[in-house]
């Protein structure tokens, strides 16, 4: 694949740059959860690991040349009146739906039968 164009050489680059300091940034977080010996529910490589991709995105739109031209911060609400119609509907019908179904379990209102919700770790299966 030939890329004469210097705009797609620029967004090749910057999309080869993402994908190496997003993939890195997974095995640095595994490693620094690994040095510094963090129990499961503190992981501050996951954190590292869920901020890197905003972090490199907005450097390389600032830095690297891709600008704000066609980062998608317009709304565009009449061509996409639908959609933002349909999202703002399926939120509440999914929570009526949510609260009709457990209040017709009949739990008792105290509390007392509420689950504990713990973390899941499915590689402890294994």
């Amino acid at each position: 694949m030939k890329l004469q164009n210097p705009e797609h050489k620029r967004t090749a680059r910057n999309l080869v740059i993402f994908t190496v300091v997003v993939l890195a940034s997974g095995w640095l977080g595994y490693g620094l959860d690994r040095l510094m010996n963090h129990p499961p529910t503190q992981q501050i490589g996951l954190l590292l690991w869920l901020i890197t991709p905003l972090i490199t995105a907005l450097l390389l739109r600032a830095f690297a040349g891709d600008g704000s031209k066609d980062f998608g911060l317009r709304p565009s609400f009449k061509s996409n009146a639908i959609w933002y119609t349909a999202s703002l509907l399926i939120y509440p019908l999914v929570a009526v739906l949510m609260l009709a179904i457990g209040g017709g379990r009949g739990d008792d209102a105290d509390g007392s039968e509420l689950i504990q919700l713990r973390s899941y770790n499915p590689c402890r299966i294994l």
